[in-house]
């Protein structure tokens, strides 16, 4: 279970350095107000720490890939920014915790 107010909420963003759809992935996190909300924006071959919970996560199939991770766990990765909205408004409905400014 997630805690929006007292938890970070990581999003990993692994895109190629000039993709251009990363900017849409962006735009699309503006639409939902989640305090402790995380982007992390990364190159494929980039690597993050071994204790968070989107290291060796990588692109699916070359295309700009996000991973929404609460706590030690990440939600299965989306390739489109309406999914990873989908998924935060998603996970946000599970717990009970709207916000009057989300898109």
């Amino acid at each position: 279970q997630c805690d929006f107010l007292l938890n970070p909420v990581f999003v990993v963003i692994v895109a190629e350095k000039e993709a251009a759809d990363v900017g849409a992935f962006k735009d699309a996190l503006r639409q939902i107000s989640i305090p402790s909300m995380i982007v992390i924006t990364m190159l494929p071959d980039a690597i993050l720490h071994k204790e968070h919970p989107a290291f060796g996560k990588t692109a699916v199939n070359g295309k700009t890939t996000a991973y929404v991770c609460f706590g030690r766990h990440c939600l299965p990765p989306v390739t489109s920014p309406e999914e990873v909205l989908q998924q935060l408004h998603d996970e946000r409905h599970k717990n009970h915790q709207s916000a009057a400014n989300d898109g």
